[in-house]
């Protein structure tokens, strides 16, 4: 059902319309009253025994069982339903109250089949927006933000720099929320090009002056970071490619020329490996070593577009020229030769197929091995390529069914056009009067897969949206249409409530995985970024970006009260103190206090003198100490305690970054008295998280000392999110490569209690729960009907963990990490009983375990390749010698020719390794695809085998494997060496009629005085690493 409600209860004012959807599910109990009930329910309210206050818990059940029998409805069935309606918390409902919630619980309003036929298909008036900046000049580059880090980061999806050095944040509507003026040495210094570190939370911007510059996300100071200069032409393109072991940022500069800078270990590093602080303000070219910094020459004229291939090092880059219009480089240089050039490329690994967009406007596809010849050519644009994106929308059942691949492309007249890589088709074309950038041309643009849309910039932005349900990367079923921000438990009514960024609300039975209300949008266009429940858990506060805070009666749907802070900036936390008052904390750099929280007014504003100021950065976390004392930490380390009395007072300030250095602070969560000793309560702990050097860190910090007493380092990539247990003896990390740890904290009890620096956790289990980025993590403990069910703790409780994600799903998890499904799921589930739980991991996932499985099995075969050419480099080596030596004591050489043979054979294969590596490489691959592999054997080599072979069984084999590799130019210079020699002895006749091969008519007699001990004796190898 859906329904339109305003709130009006007594003298409130009027709550903006939301559209609530309710869920009809068994065994309500609404759903047994009907009209006479509730008329008779009237004259029991009109009493005038309750008139006035109302009736209590006691009495509403008794005077409900009155008309509804026991056996149908519990007690404690209308006990929670009496909490649902006594949203105020008084203890009495009233009969406004009871109307109101019925109200909505019944109310029906039809769909709208418009809109949702308009939701679910792609229609050729596509959704266009359009947002102008302040400053009506060009933008130089857009690029992605992808979410990966919570509150702080994750409010924002785009980043934009105009030439003049603004640097602007915006959401996925392409609201601006965040702007800084980048402090630039020079009036003509423009910027021209950007990309996101992600993993380390930096941006590198070029600019015209020639160098490259780093700054910290979210940007709130123009001061760089640190400056790398130097560079012969101006960085024209940038790309970031991640990987396994190394980080790689690509740059093309104006020249032609591909720098390539390398992170190992997945640290932020300029000048040493060891450390990753070590780097300073100004670093010229020339100090970057050379083991992490190289670059190389690949085209004529300037790089306009450059992205990573496979490997680290390896990349695609393309140009404007024809000769060297596009190159693969990895162990070679591929140039495909295309008319006019290429301003734009993509690659799918998936199906190997590599798609280039030329200033002729066709769009070709190639095998990225096969440069000669394109496989297809697609033709439709009428000017020249600035975009192109692959996008792959996969099936559940990828056994029976592949995936379908889709380009998107945008070409400088501002048309969109939506391609099949299977028909070759074009689905969906945007003409120039959908797509209108203002008269102005095209600077910059981007296709963005998480809102499937295409953004593109001049003097503004814009977006056209093509539909998120045909361009949906996912087979699995979905929780939100957008991704999600936040997830939270009620254990009072045992419901999760889950939100996204088109800011609308779900409420879900946990037991079930049951949907049972949708309202939003809660905040109109407003992303909402943060749940919390109060302290009653009956009713629902939620923060949006546009500064605003509401509570709830999340049971219905019914907004209570609009709080609204100063500025309109992001509210990044807020929380309800034990005295009613709400508190929050955000990008204002404040600490704001609402205290007219009683219910009687609608809106109500931040109390003007009870700011608390003295954060430098944004305010990301707050959390309630004890009673009256609140602590607040921001995303540059601060750490503030405040005394709440009718003023915020700070009674201490910390920095987390002077033990920490360039540390980013996410979150942050109380650590209970429930872990210290009761002689111990002065102390107040907090667990704070984030990252710290380019990796994820937890830290336990101690707020009255100031002193951080554990650094727990979870991930490579940023911890989103932390979760403590009750009891503080179990912790919950989830990062941002959607990867979730389970850790024992029990270690810490005595370490906090002494005051000494405490120990590392120990990792009980991990998992990997999404293959995005979490943004935010919920603990649930539910009691089991039976304590003896299996799949529970020995206490009968069932322990779950409720992951929210950028992919747009909400899972549900043991805390051992067992896959119970996914909220919005056709099938049902009982938490209790894991026999309804999902037996196999969610596709994505498992398809994105066995890629990472594949791609571990190919390096494993390739270091045991590496490890197999250097033992048969070592045995030739072996062979050689042993040969010279062995016929200068059967008295066929004379020493001179066998030192010079020696030292040839020891010296020849260390001083061509690099350069017969390429070759035979390259030579072998091609004779094993054209004609079969054949190994080659030398004379030397048999003679050497069958000598061997006569001598000592362990020898033969040695000698016998040598003999079938393929070392064909020393084995043919050593062996016209001893030819040449034979023939001036006079004895090559006697040789070639006894052997085939040259060296075979050696006599067993004539090698009985070489002795065994002069034999070489083989090695043991292993061939893994």
């Amino acid at each position: 059902m859906t329904s339109i409600v305003q709130a009006s209860n007594h003298d409130r004012s009027v709550s903006p319309p939301v559209s609530i959807e309710t869920f009809d599910h068994e065994g309500r109990v609404e759903d047994y009253l009907r009209r006479d009930h509730l008329e008779k329910l009237m004259d029991e309210f009109q009493n005038p025994k309750f008139k006035d206050m109302g009736l209590d818990m006691d009495s509403f059940c008794n005077v409900m069982h009155k008309y509804i029998s026991k056996d149908v409805i519990s007690r404690e069935q209308l006990a929670l339903l009496f909490m649902k309606i006594d949203t105020s918390c008084d203890g009495n409902v009233d009969w406004d109250e009871l109307c109101t919630y019925m109200l909505v619980a019944y109310e029906e309003k039809d769909d709208d089949p418009a809109s949702e036929a308009q939701r679910l298909h792609i229609h050729e008036t596509v959704p266009i927006t359009r947002v102008n900046l302040p400053a009506r000049i060009p933008i130089a580059c857009v690029t992605h933000h992808m979410p990966t880090q919570r509150n702080a980061h994750s409010s924002y999806r785009f980043i934009s720099i105009t030439e003049d050095g603004v640097i602007s944040m915006h959401r996925s509507d392409l609201k601006p929320i965040k702007t800084t003026h980048l402090s630039l040495p020079q009036r003509k210094v423009q910027a021209v090009s950007a990309v996101v570190l992600t993993p380390f939370g930096k941006v590198a911007v070029s600019f015209s002056d020639r160098t490259l510059r780093f700054y910290d996300l979210p940007c709130t100071v123009s001061e760089e970071l640190c400056q790398i200069t130097g560079f012969s032409h101006t960085i024209m393109c940038m790309a970031f490619h991640e990987s396994e072991t190394t980080d790689t940022l690509l740059m093309g500069d104006m020249g032609g020329r591909v720098h390539v800078l390398q992170f190992r270990e997945h640290r932020f590093h300029l000048l040493s490996a060891t450390d990753a602080r070590d780097f300073r303000h100004d670093i010229p070219l020339s100090r970057l070593s050379p083991d992490y910094y190289w670059s190389e020459q690949v085209h004529s004229d300037w790089v306009e577009g450059i992205s990573g291939y496979s490997a680290p090092g390896t990349f695609i880059s393309c140009s404007a020229t024809t000769p060297d219009a596009m190159v693969v480089f990895d162990s070679d240089a591929r140039k495909f030769n295309i008319p006019k050039g290429v301003r734009a490329f993509d690659f799918s690994k998936q199906s190997n197929v590599l798609v280039s967009g030329g200033v002729d406007g066709k769009l070709r596809l190639w095998n990225p091995h096969v440069n000669h010849r394109a496989n297809a050519i697609l033709e439709g644009h009428k000017a020249s390529i600035l975009t192109l994106a692959i996008q792959t929308k996969s099936s559940i059942d990828t056994h029976s069914r592949p995936a379908h691949q889709f380009l998107i492309s945008l070409s400088a007249d501002a048309v969109v056009k939506l391609w099949s890589l299977y028909t070759h088709a074009c689905i969906l074309s945007l003409s120039a009067s959908h797509v209108n950038p203002g008269g102005h041309p095209i600077t910059a643009c981007l296709y963005d897969s998480g809102t499937s849309s295409v953004v593109y910039a001049s003097d503004q932005l814009h977006t056209a949206y093509l539909g998120r349900e045909l361009l949906s990367t996912s087979g699995e079923t979905q929780t939100h249409s957008q991704p999600l921000t936040d997830v939270g438990y009620n254990p009072l009514f045992s419901q999760v409530v889950t939100a996204c960024r088109e800011s609308m609300i779900n409420v879900w039975n946990l037991n079930t995985g049951e949907r049972l209300l949708k309202f939003g949008p809660a905040h109109a266009s407003a992303e909402v970024t943060k749940l919390n429940f109060d302290h009653s858990q009956r009713r629902l506060l939620t923060a949006a970006s546009d500064g605003t805070i509401k509570l709830w009666n999340f049971n219905v749907g019914l907004a209570l009260m609009k709080l609204q802070t100063d500025l309109r900036v992001e509210v990044q936390t807020m929380l309800e103190m034990q005295d009613g008052r709400v508190v929050s904390g955000g990008w204002d750099r404040t600490i704001n206090i609402f205290s007219q929280c009683d219910g009687s007014d609608y809106y109500v504003h931040a109390d003007q003198s009870a700011i608390g100021r003295g954060h430098t950065a944004d305010v990301t976390s707050i959390v309630e100490l004890r009673p009256m004392y609140i602590a607040s930490c921001s995303i540059n380390g601060e750490i503030f305690t405040w005394k709440v009395l009718d003023r915020v007072l700070a009674t201490r300030q910390h920095s987390l970054r002077r033990q920490v250095p360039r540390c980013s602070v996410l979150g942050m969560v109380a650590w209970r008295h429930a872990l210290q000793t009761p002689g111990a309560q002065g102390a107040q702990h907090v667990v704070l998280w984030g990252s710290g050097g380019g990796a994820g860190c937890v830290w336990l910090f101690n707020t009255n000392t100031g002193r951080m007493l554990c650094e727990l380092h979870v991930s490579r990539y940023t911890v989103n999110d932390v979760e403590v247990c009750g009891s503080g003896e179990r912790m919950v990390t989830a990062d941002a490569a959607g990867t979730v740890k389970v850790w024992s904290c029990a270690a810490w009890r005595e370490d906090v209690d002494a005051g000494s620096s405490a120990g590392e956790p120990i990792l009980q289990t991990k998992w990997m729960a999404h293959v995005q980025a979490i943004t935010r993590i919920s603990l649930a403990t539910t009691k089991a009907e039976s304590p003896a069910t299996e799949g529970n703790d020995t206490d009968g409780m069932t322990r779950v963990v409720l992951t929210a994600s950028e992919d747009c799903t909400c899972r549900v998890w043991t805390i051992h990490g067992e896959y119970i499904g996914t909220l919005g799921q056709a099938r049902k589930w009982n938490v209790h009983d894991p026999s309804t739980y999902r037996q196999q991991k969610p596709a994505d996932v498992a398809e994105l375990l066995h890629r990472q499985k594949q791609q571990q099995l190919q390096e494993t075969m390739r270091r045991r390749s590496r490890a197999s050419m250097e033992i048969d480099r070592e045995l030739a080596q072996q062979t050689s010698s042993f040969l010279f030596r062995s016929l200068h004591q059967a008295g066929r050489i004379p020493p001179r020719i066998a030192e010079e043979g020696e030292g040839e054979a020891e010296a020849g294969y260390s001083h061509h390794h690099h350069h017969q590596q390429q070759q035979q490489q390259q030579q072998q691959q091609q004779q094993e695809r054209q004609e079969g592999a054949t190994p080659s054997a030398s004379a030397l080599l048999s003679t050497a085998t069958s000598v061997q072979s006569t001598a000592h069984s362990d020898t033969s084999s040695l000698l016998a494997a040598a003999a079938h590799r393929r070392r064909k130019s020393t084995t043919e210079r050593l062996a016209h060496r001893v030819t040449i020699h034979q023939r001036r002895l006079g004895t090559m006749e006697k040789l070639q009629q006894q052997s085939d091969l040259g060296y075979r008519s050696l006599e067993c007699s004539q090698m009985q005085s070489i002795k065994m001990a002069d034999l070489p004796r083989p090695k043991r190898y292993s061939f893994m690493d």
